[in-house]
């Protein structure tokens, strides 16, 4: 498990972290995720794509398809499997380069929930990893996917939000609704 995902399992799984704060460490386990599975010329190549796509329809899904030898494995190659099932829905140019990315990100997010509770069910009990399970997904249900997505396309590294302060003096504790 990658250092920002232990983040988010250890935030889930002690009941002092609220929700808000699994998602404060959820958001950049995903963001790095993309970074590190997303190329920037397979970014760049996306966007390309995306404008081009308005003055050759046609040629669209040819140019999505010469993207796969930068995509690799993992989250570059589901963003190209969402891209043929969202076309059919109308979605074209910009935004379904924008929904196919988010719904990579949806999936990586699950998958690390998987990841998650696989490691709480071979250390601790099932009831412990179900809970973990759960608020990780009250977690995702809370992020912006959104903001994340147009951050992870414009490739804007200064807008990339930080791995989540630790709480280290007296008055720092628990959070109050």
């Amino acid at each position: 498990m990658r250092r920002r995902w232990q983040l988010v399992a250890e935030r889930a799984d002690k009941r002092s972290y609220a929700i808000a704060e699994i998602t404060e460490a959820l958001v950049p386990a995903l963001e790095q995720d993309c970074r590190t599975e997303m190329s920037p010329e397979f970014i760049a190549g996306l966007r390309r794509v995306a404008e081009e796509r308005l003055l050759f329809p046609d040629a669209a899904a040819a140019r999505f398809e010469s993207l796969r030898p930068l995509a690799g494995s993992g989250i570059a190659r589901s963003v190209l499997d969402n891209v043929a099932p969202l076309s059919a829905t109308d979605l074209e140019g910009w935004s379904l380069i924008c929904e196919s990315v988010k719904a990579a990100v949806n999936d990586r997010a699950n998958k690390g929930v998987r990841q998650v509770e696989e490691h709480y069910l071979r250390k601790e009990s099932a009831p412990r990893a179900n809970n973990v399970r759960g608020r990780i997904e009250s977690g995702i249900a809370g992020a912006d996917l959104d903001a994340l997505v147009a951050r992870v396309l414009n490739a804007d590294l200064a807008g990339a939000p930080r791995a989540p302060k630790k709480q280290t003096g007296l008055d720092d504790g628990v959070m109050l609704p």
